[in-house]
């Protein structure tokens, strides 16, 4: 697994920090009754970074169809990047791949709590919006 150092992001960028409370909440919520290193969400989110660069970087040396964009990468393109990889191979020995199903998701679940707030406000005042612009004003008779 040859390692790019300009496809690592630094861990001050905001992706990185967005990443970190999660991860921490989960492995504070698993581990509950274990002691912990403070570091132990950055560690893993250092892990995670460098293996989904290596996945993309994979990825983009095996891409199947040359009509799309030139940073496109489809769920194809990964599982061809992953299994032509050696390491990633070994890696990713046990994992099923489906490129042909989609995964359906809740996109509201990938939020924090600020994010998935700010989204339902919006939400709702785009909504009140609209009801505004439907409902005609009422004439005063006199």
């Amino acid at each position: 697994m040859e390692m790019i150092k300009e496809d690592v992001v630094d861990a001050d960028e905001p992706s990185m920090a967005k990443m970190r409370p999660r991860i921490e909440r989960l492995v504070r919520s698993r581990f509950a009754n274990r002691r912990l290193s403070g570091g132990v969400a950055s560690y893993i989110v250092a892990a995670l970074e460098v293996v989904l660069s290596e996945v993309v970087v994979s990825s983009e040396k095996s891409r199947t169809s040359r009509r799309r964009p030139k940073r496109a990468i489809d769920r194809s393109d990964l599982v061809t990047g992953v299994r032509k990889d050696a390491a990633l191979a070994r890696a990713f020995r046990q994992f099923v791949f489906q490129p042909s199903v989609s995964v359906k998701y809740d996109g509201d679940t990938l939020l924090t709590k600020a994010d998935r707030a700010a989204a339902q406000q919006k939400r709702a005042q785009v909504a009140a919006d609209k009801e505004a612009k439907r409902s005609v004003p009422g004439v005063l008779e006199g």
